[in-house]
């Protein structure tokens, strides 16, 4: 006699977990919300993630301790400048306004002509831009202060890479300092692609004065 085995059917399968963003996207898009409306509630911005009431909570508190916001009863706000002055890690960076940032990349890539020599200061954008010329394959001379490009960089076809010195800043990707700064002040290149955190006019600033050194 045999033995029947009980197939499960469609409605008592168990259904597929959904799928969560992760910290670092999360954080980017409740400072992207923050930034356009000015201030939300918990529950507004869990209905607008998708996530639960207590995982947004603590993700504000986190952005609070860091100054990127205010809690306030129930919620969150942004003040004036707040952002402005705020620096995301490098994870949260990277999705903070990702498809603008690849369109920058893409667009900035093709200003770099076969073999020449460039300078992919370090950032988000600068990033897309890196990949985007990896993708590219013409070749050239890559120097960089940002351990990230540098590490895509190495497998890049046809590319000289020359990786600046220094001293890797906390929670990013930049290495910087006295040995960064003595390496730029003799280099001498065909393009350099700059990452900024504002542009006023033609004033390029940076919230940290040892970047700005390396920018300037």
């Amino acid at each position: 006699m045999k033995r029947s085995t009980k197939t499960p059917s469609r409605a008592s399968a168990p259904r597929s977990a959904r799928v969560e963003l992760i910290p670092a996207e999360r954080h980017a898009r409740l400072l992207e919300i923050l930034r356009v409306r000015r201030a939300a509630s918990i529950r507004e911005l869990a209905e607008l993630l998708g996530g639960s009431a207590s995982t947004v909570r603590r993700d504000l508190d986190d952005l609070a301790g860091r100054g990127a916001i205010v809690r306030t009863f129930g919620g969150a706000e942004v003040k004036d400048g707040a952002l402005s002055t705020f620096e995301p890690d490098v994870a949260v960076a990277e999705h903070l306004e990702h498809e603008e940032k690849q369109r920058i990349g893409r667009h900035a890539a093709l200003l770099i002509k076969p073999g020449q020599s460039v300078i992919f200061d370090s950032g988000t954008t600068v990033l897309e831009a890196a990949r985007a010329f990896a993708h590219r394959g013409v070749g050239g001379t890559v120097v960089t202060n940002d351990v990230g490009i540098a590490r895509l960089m190495a497998d890049a076809a046809a590319t000289r890479l020359v990786v600046l010195g220094g001293t890797l800043r906390p929670r990013s990707s930049t290495l910087f300092g006295e040995a960064t700064e003595r390496f730029v002040s003799e280099l001498h290149v065909d393009l350099a692609l700059i990452g900024a955190h504002s542009i006023t006019g033609a004033l390029i600033t940076e919230p940290s004065p040892g970047i700005a050194r390396i920018t300037g």
